[in-house]
């Protein structure tokens, strides 16, 4: 979404009014904007090729990018970039208390194939009124529950309303954000249940491709195994580049 510009540092600092030169690729701050020390000088500089800064005072240490920077002084990046990084909606407050998995919820992501140490890491659980739904806390980078989401383990849809939901007025994030952090040099993000345009699925004028299709019925398999075709709820096409990786535990995608 953003991609920095020498500019921007330049302007940050002009609208932070404080003198800066630029020096060996850097752009070096008279006084730094987070502790603003008049005893130790020329100490914060933004990379002039990457926009990263940082704060060499011991007792400050600030760090980070141009985003940073507009999170942390509400300086504008252009109104795209702060409508994604800073968007003016308000989200609820959840609190942070770290759940622990019960065994319901490790039992029933192991039927799953997915492993105790897993549920355990993410931190997985049932509801204390509704023993019965999974419970998925989604947490940021700094360890902050910002949104939930529910799953019916046992979902039936005679009774059923919903086999999934989440709460509302949360912000949507990245699930896993959490185990985001400096150990690692190498990020993948996955969305699960895709297909590529070469998969086929079943319609009432027989298979077609995925990338040819036009919105008619499909068939969907019933818990007893019997067939129907239906409308899907919905259908979402997006354009990949790159590899993309199958993942089969019994016929199950993940």
């Amino acid at each position: 979404m953003y991609e920095f510009k020498q500019q921007d540092a330049f302007e940050f600092a002009r609208r932070r009014n404080i003198e800066a030169k630029p020096k060996n690729g850097e752009l070096t701050f008279r006084t730094c904007p987070y502790c603003n020390s008049q005893k130790d000088r020329d100490t914060f500089s933004i990379n002039l090729s990457t926009g990263q800064f940082k704060c060499l005072r011991a007792s400050c240490g600030a760090h980070g990018n141009m985003i940073t920077l507009s999170k942390d002084f509400d300086f504008s990046l252009g109104t795209e970039v702060d409508e994604y990084y800073r968007p003016k909606k308000r989200y609820r407050s959840l609190k942070t208390k770290t759940p622990t998995p019960k065994p319901a919820a490790v039992q029933y992501m192991e039927s799953r194939g997915i492993p105790q140490e897993i549920t355990e890491r993410y931190h997985l659980t049932i509801r204390d009124d509704q023993p019965d739904v999974l419970v998925f806390p989604f947490y940021d980078e700094r360890g902050s529950l910002q949104f939930i989401k529910y799953r019916k383990m046992h979902f039936d849809k005679e009774k059923d309303k919903s086999k999934e939901w989440c709460e509302s007025g949360c912000k949507p994030i990245l699930f896993g954000m959490r185990q985001c952090n400096n150990k690692f040099d190498r990020l993948v993000i996955t969305e699960g249940q895709c297909f590529n345009g070469d998969a086929e699925i079943m319609t009432p004028n027989g298979w077609v491709r995925l990338e040819d299709y036009s919105g008619q019925d499909v068939l969907q398999v019933n818990d007893d195994m019997s067939g129907e075709f239906v409308a899907p709820t919905a259908f979402i096409s997006k354009r990949h580049i790159g590899k993309m990786v199958d993942v089969e535990i019994g016929g199950n995608y993940f």
